[in-house]
């Protein structure tokens, strides 16, 4: 007996052959090293895993002699591997993504862990696993979401990344960026008489031609519908339109006869014209506007177009009065489990009522609220309201099942004392921070990859939920979803409207809910509208809904009264 373990020799060696089973079956790979690196043993795993076999791997070292890149397709630098890390910094390194390349020029994808150990001979531990699925799932998303299904163009949130790196190349050569929003005229007439298969042959048709057009720097761009966008640096803007003209006329046979399109075109250019990408954007949209009224011409963008522009500074204006004036107001809607269809949470979204416009859409003046830098402020009156709300119902004995998502903007996600003001706002409340779900994008966590794990571990901490809203129309990252350990995705509904009909929105759904899966996270979808909707959802795996099909977002009395089961007031006598 061996008094300072407590186990005997027998139950010693027991314990090593059921570890050793373990070891040479698990079917992750398993590297082990010396203190100065040198590879000792590995698992049979690791054989299939790397693609070499052991004798091999034992003869190098953990620094030398693999091919290992990032996730930018770049050499990563032994100094940066898991294992050198873990040895090198004497702590534990958790779920690095790295890109192996075999020496038959295969691939795969691996995450890896490495543990420092320092005694018995041994240096470091070093366990991976094929992600390769999860990696592919993951960049088909980000492929199906920035891309347009029927042409293959970049869609407007990817070509305002384009257009942005444009810009920023402008800026630096001190050239222009003209941009070119166009719309084929009378386009839904030729659907309505001809078909849509015919009019999708059109939108691809002139998609080619476009590209074709293009130089190598530019950028070709569809938006929703018959727009397109072209994008080019430096050039005469006016000699460029008129080409396109030109090329988009080409006559077209089809099975009904000659077909010859025409277009309207605004133009805009930085930088007379805007100062960033999303404003040029927008400033070559009034030009298109324009245009459209002749048809068949391009339009510059002047200053005269602007008065949407002036609109906007006065809303900004009042904005700033909104939230002490009271023109602010909560409402809230119900989110459901699908295969119940009970009510498992709810969603606090913002209105305002304007003094003279009535209501405005969130889609209107949240932008202008990031863009003034007011987001803080209005988040934190949001989650303090909301946190009040939830208070409040449960003096009167009322409680809603499941959490209460808030959203956190990006501005507010990334104030210094976000923590704090939080832990504050749900204590002052006296509510549990179990009952409340924080809502965040994922531009939101990706500026500051590191102090977002921070934050949001913080927030694991305390024991509220974290949602990873708007999944799909961003930049999809599968090392995000697993650093920063969210609970639930949220399936942005512009997927759901039309992923009955089309089998593109169809694919992102199912892959988006298929990756949730693999990773153990929820998944809610928001904006169903139909019942068929909700019948595919149920079919592919989705657990949670929301939208109106289910509920519609009402004020604080009627959600108690309608889901809570809050009695009606009884009218005075």
């Amino acid at each position: 007996m061996d008094e300072s373990e407590g186990i005997d020799a027998g139950e010693a060696r027991a314990i090593r052959t059921r570890l050793q089973a373990i070891y040479d079956v698990v079917p992750v790979g398993i590297t082990i090293t010396d203190p100065e690196g040198h590879i000792i043993d590995c698992n049979p795993a690791s054989e299939t895993l790397l693609g070499i076999t052991r004798e091999e791997h034992l003869s190098r070292r953990y620094d030398k002699g693999w091919e290992i890149f990032d996730e930018d397709g770049q050499p990563m630098p032994p100094e940066r591997f898991a294992s050198v890390r873990a040895l090198t910094e004497g702590s534990e390194i958790r779920d690095q993504l790295m890109e192996v390349r075999h020496p038959d020029g295969r691939s795969v994808w691996l995450s890896v862990s490495a543990s420092p150990v320092l005694r018995d001979g041994i240096g470091v531990v070093i366990a991976y696993v094929n992600v390769s699925e999860l990696v592919d799932a993951s960049r088909q998303i980000q492929r199906l979401a920035l891309h347009d299904a029927l042409t293959e163009l970049p869609n407007h949130t990817l070509c305002l990344d384009l257009v942005d790196q444009l810009i920023r190349s402008a800026r630096r050569h001190d050239e222009q960026v003209a941009a070119l929003h166009l719309d084929l005229d009378k386009f839904r007439e030729i659907n309505e008489t001809l078909g849509h298969g015919t009019g999708d042959h059109l939108l691809k048709l002139t998609a080619a031609r476009l590209r074709e057009l293009a130089g190598p720097n530019d950028v070709v761009a569809r938006f929703s519908g018959d727009e397109f966008l072209l994008a080019a640096p430096g050039g005469d803007p006016g000699t460029l339109a008129r080409q396109v003209l030109e090329v988009v006329a080409t006559p077209v046979e089809t099975a009904r006869g000659r077909i010859v399109l025409t277009a309207s075109i605004g133009i805009a250019c930085f930088p007379e014209d805007a100062g960033d990408a999303a404003e040029l954007l927008r400033h070559a949209d009034i030009a298109m506007t324009r245009s459209k009224a002749s048809r068949n011409r391009h339009s510059f963008y002047n200053a005269d177009m602007g008065r949407q522009v002036e609109e906007t500074l006065n809303l900004a204006r009042d904005l700033d009065g909104a939230l002490e004036n009271g023109d602010l107001q909560l409402v809230f809607q119900p989110q459901f489990d699908l295969a119940s269809r009970s009510i498992n949470g709810a969603e606090v979204l913002l209105r305002w009522h304007h003094p003279q416009r009535g209501w405005i859409s969130p889609a209107e003046f949240i932008p202008i609220a990031e863009k003034r830098g007011m987001m803080t402020a209005v988040g934190e009156w949001v989650m303090r309201r909301a946190c009040q709300q939830l208070h409040d119902w449960g003096r009167l004995g009322l409680k809603l099942p499941g959490r209460l998502a808030i959203n956190v903007s990006a501005q507010q996600f990334d104030h210094p004392d976000f923590i704090d003001r939080t832990a504050d706002i749900v204590r002052a409340a006296n509510v549990t921070p179990e009952s409340l779900e924080i809502e965040l994008t994922e531009n939101s966590v990706a500026v500051d990859p590191e102090r977002a794990t921070q934050v949001l571990h913080a927030f694991q901490e305390m024991g509220m939920g974290l949602a990873l809203d708007d999944f799909g129309i961003g930049y999809s990252s599968l090392t995000y979803l697993r650093q920063f350990e969210v609970h639930k995705l949220k399936i942005d509904g512009s997927f759901i409207q039309k992923m009955v009909e089309l089998e593109s929105e169809r694919t992102i759904v199912a892959t988006i809910i298929g990756m949730a899966r693999t990773l153990g996270l929820r998944t809610l979808a928001e904006g169903v509208e139909t019942a068929e909707q909700a019948d595919l959802l149920a079919e592919l795996g989705c657990q949670s809904v929301q939208g109106f099909l289910f509920g519609y977002p009402v004020a604080a009395d009627e959600f108690a009264r309608e889901w809570l089961g809050k009695p009606a007031q009884k009218e005075p006598a």
